[in-house]
C-alpha cells in the first residue's frame, strides 16, 4: 500500500495559491481515475484507486498547512503503511518553476507542512518537490507563496501535473530517477516562467 498525500491549505480562498500546488496535484490525480466522492477522514479528504497492481491511498489534510503531521501521523498509524511508502507532494521555493525533485529522507528545508511531518512521523518518507520560483527576498515569502499562479502560469502546470500522473507507475515502482527525467522531459517542451530571484540577480548583475 502507498500513500499519496497533497500540501495546501483548506478553504476556496487559497485553492489557486502557489502554497496549494500539492492539493492540485492529488485533485488531478482523482480526477484523472475518476474516483468520485472524497470521504472526510483522519483530520482529512481521502480516496483509493489501483495502479500497478498496487493499492494507493489519496490524502489532503483539512488543517492549515502547518499543521498537517497529525493528520497524516493518524493515517499512516491506523494502515500500517511504511513510512517509505509514503510519499508527500509540496510547492518548494527553491526549485525553478516547473522543476520537480523525489528524495527519501532528508530535512524540511524551510517548509513549515514538511517540518510538521517530520515532527509527527520522522524523515523516512518521500518528499515530491515542486517548484514555484523564489521570490527573491525571505521578508517577500509568506505574501508570494500566499498569492496565487497567474493565468500565464496555468500551462505549464497542467504540463507538469499531466506528466506526473503519466509517470504515476514509476513512483509505485519505486523508479524515482526516471520519474524525475520523464517529468523534465514534459517540461522542456513548454516555456517556464523565471523564478523572482533569478529576475533579480541578474537585473543586478547589469
Amino acid at each position: 500500500m502507498n500513500l499519496f498525500i497533497g500540501l495546501g491549505n483548506p478553504g476556496q480562498s487559497y485553492e489557486r495559491n502557489r502554497h496549494n500546488l500539492g492539493f492540485a496535484v492529488i485533485d488531478k490525480i482523482a480526477e484523472h481515475y475518476s474516483l468520485g466522492v472524497w470521504k472526510d477522514k483522519f483530520k482529512g479528504s481521502i480516496c483509493d484507486f489501483i495502479i500497478e497492481n498496487q493499492k494507493v491511498i489519496l490524502f489532503k489534510p483539512s488543517d492549515y498547512m502547518n499543521n498537517s503531521g497529525y493528520s497524516t501521523s493518524e493515517l499512516i498509524n491506523f494502515y500500517k503503511i511504511p513510512k517509505n511508502n509514503v510519499f508527500v507532494f509540496f510547492d518548494d521555493v527553491e526549485l525553478s518553476p516547473g522543476k520537480i525533485r523525489v528524495k527519501l529522507g532528508g530535512g524540511h528545508a524551510g517548509h513549515n507542512g514538511i517540518r510538521d511531518i517530520i515532527e509527527k512521523i520522522g524523515v523516512n518518507f518521500w518528499r515530491i518537490r515542486l517548484g514555484i520560483g523564489h521570490p527573491g527576498t525571505k521578508q517577500d515569502m509568506g505574501k508570494y507563496v500566499l498569492s496565487n499562479f497567474s493565468d500565464s502560469d496555468q500551462k505549464w502546470i497542467d504540463t507538469m501535473i499531466v506528466s506526473i500522473i503519466d509517470n504515476l507507475r514509476l513512483i509505485v515502482n519505486n523508479d524515482t530517477t526516471n520519474f524525475m527525467n520523464k517529468i523534465s522531459l514534459s517540461m522542456n517542451k513548454v516555456e517556464l516562467p523565471h523564478s523572482p530571484r533569478n529576475i533579480k540577480n541578474n537585473q543586478e548583475k547589469k
